[in-house]
């Protein structure tokens, strides 16, 4: 973006130096005139660049940036969060542009999983009816998060409190 500007400059200034008007320069080149008139009254391209000759504008929350690293680097990743927060010190975004900045930040961060769907009652029935050895290692792991979250269940949950008839 900085090459093409200082391109744009130079074409520009050349065809001014030769006689042109603003008008035939912006037709030549395809461009609107109040962009040929900043052109032509910038006397050095770096005039028209911004943030030191990036070319990237500075964004609206770039003075919130050090504030919002700082959360983002203590845990809080939760965009309303932080736009709550920031709409305290003066902050005039709204939460669709905070998000849309800190979705760089998340690309770095692992994809959150969804928890597993517990199991049907069927299949918990099925498991706590069945024979312990007949169960396969992820069945019994299942089995024991789920008697392990329920407390009223443990005495009942072995097979041998089940006497078949």
């Amino acid at each position: 973006m900085p090459d093409r500007t200082r391109r744009r400059h130079a074409q520009i200034h050349d065809l001014l130096d030769r006689g042109h008007s603003l008008k035939a320069i912006a037709r030549d080149l395809g461009l609107a005139r109040n962009t040929v008139r900043r052109f032509a009254r910038a006397t050095d391209p770096e005039e028209l660049l911004v943030n030191d000759g990036t070319g990237q504008r500075p964004k609206m929350l770039d003075a919130f940036e050090p504030y919002l690293r700082e959360r983002w680097n203590n845990g809080c990743t939760n965009a309303q969060q932080l736009y709550r927060e920031l709409r305290v010190p003066g902050h005039r975004g709204g939460p669709t542009f905070l998000r849309q900045y800190l979705r760089p930040w998340r690309d770095g961060l692992p994809r959150h999983q969804p928890p597993p769907r517990p199991p049907s009652v069927r299949r918990a029935a099925g498991w706590l009816l069945r024979d312990p050895a007949g169960l396969d290692n992820d069945e019994r792991r299942q089995l024991d998060a789920l008697t392990a979250s329920c407390p009223p269940w443990p005495p009942f949950a072995t097979t041998s409190a089940i006497s078949p008839g």
